[in-house]
């Protein structure tokens, strides 16, 4: 409470470690998990109106903060090089404000897709990967897991007709455009990636 916000930078060795004032506080609800070696990115909703986004970056350098525009209901899920990998719902309308009509954004949901897609936060510039079902199909769930070399890794569950749940581990590769099994099936149901 007394002191400026700030980091310990800690090199690679993990041997030597500096301490970086922030060049201004952060709200309490700024989640920071992605480093590029050159900074940290995390992102914040706004309270009101429901679902505003907006990203923050942390210079290791010198601890400058500094924003860069989300789209609504947008949040970052990963970082490669200087991209970061986010997620957001498309609906064919516009998304209704959650605390205004909690049923109508339910409803506006039930054909939503989840969009995945590169951010260069420097640039803005933006590049769809994939889409995937916002809710689940017929009790059958795809829930992204990690981001590593590249690819996308999900957890996938199936309910089959005889009520059995057969889970696996797939991941989607940008590059080809294409899926792959990386376990299929899983040993047990209550194995998790």
């Amino acid at each position: 409470r007394s002191l400026p916000a700030g980091l310990f930078v800690v090199d690679r060795a993990g041997t030597a470690r500096r301490w970086q004032p922030l060049s201004r506080n952060l709200d309490n609800f700024v989640t920071l998990y992605w480093c590029d070696g050159a900074a940290l990115y995390g992102y914040a909703y706004d309270a009101l109106p429901a679902g505003n986004s907006a990203g923050y970056r942390i210079a290791l350098a010198d601890g400058g903060v500094t924003n860069f525009p989300l789209t609504q209901y947008e949040r970052i899920e990963g970082a490669q090089g200087d991209r970061l990998l986010t997620t957001r719902p498309v609906a064919d309308a516009p998304l209704p404000d959650p605390n205004q009509n909690r049923e109508a954004y339910a409803a506006a949901l039930q054909n939503a897709v989840v969009e995945y897609g590169w951010l260069d936060p420097a640039t803005g510039a933006r590049s769809k990967i994939l889409e995937t079902p916002y809710q689940p199909q017929d009790g059958n769930v795809c829930l992204f897991r990690g981001l590593q070399g590249g690819k996308l890794y999900f957890h996938k569950e199936e309910h089959t007709s005889a009520g059995a749940q057969l889970c696996s581990i797939w991941a989607y590769d940008p590059a080809a455009g294409s899926w792959q099994a990386v376990v299929d099936p899983l040993a047990h149901d209550s194995m998790f990636l």
